[in-house]
């Protein structure tokens, strides 16, 4: 820190907009995350999305986060598709399906890519229950955490291999005078993994870079 901060405050005049450009891009796509020790100050970090909290929300909600337990980086060469399919019936009740597919396309190295063994957990609005978990080679039973509830398992994903897992529940409520709204929060440390979100008969897609709220008309 002391050399980033040395070499930063030593950049000729000309350099320092594009220098705090970067900073700013580096923050709001949370690669880089805040922690002050002053606490009206971290409430202000943390109330702008840049202290990498789980965020409370009113609508729906959804927080894919990747753990790797191994020791190699294998996530170097991993790519990540998540497509959340939102069903919303007449009354207003809604069930979801979330498919997150993984793919490592590089041949395995004996250093640095191997075998992934990925723990994965699926943040949702609180009471949401669950349907049904695929994909999984070892799974828990939904629990709460955050202010959230979770759906969380374990799978293998192998170089040169291709891995999906797929969750289907219900929200604990109904969409209300027909509008949609669902925030996508990010998982730091990513770079922009590709989001499909399909509500009934509309679907958009786009790179998730940094958290995203969604408000659509039913």
């Amino acid at each position: 820190m002391n050399s980033i901060l040395a070499n930063a405050l030593g950049q000729p005049k000309d350099k320092v907009p594009a220098l705090f450009e970067a900073m700013f891009k580096s923050v709001s796509e949370k690669h880089v995350l805040l922690y002050m020790f002053d606490s009206e100050v971290q409430q202000a970090v943390t109330d702008v999305g840049f202290g990498g909290t789980i965020k409370d929300y009113a609508g729906d909600y959804l927080h894919v986060n990747d753990a790797n337990l191994g020791g190699r980086k294998s996530n170097l060469y991993v790519t990540q598709q998540v497509s959340q399919d939102v069903r919303v019936e007449r009354d207003g009740s809604v069930e979801e399906t979330v498919t997150v597919t993984y793919t490592n396309p590089e041949k395995q190295d004996g250093w640095l890519n191997s075998v992934l063994p990925n723990w994965v957990r699926v943040y949702v609005p609180k009471g949401a229950t669950l349907v049904s978990m695929e994909g999984f080679e070892d799974k828990v039973e939904p629990y709460d955490e955050l202010n959230k509830t979770v759906f969380a398992g374990f799978f293998n994903l192998r170089p040169e291999g291709v891995a999906k897992v797929t969750v289907t529940y219900k929200l604990p409520f109904k969409v209300q005078n027909g509008q949609y709204q669902g925030f996508i929060q990010k998982q730091p440390g990513k770079d922009a993994p590709l989001y499909s979100v399909k509500v009934n008969n509309r679907t958009n897609e786009f790179y998730l870079k940094t958290d995203k709220e969604i408000r659509l008309k039913i």
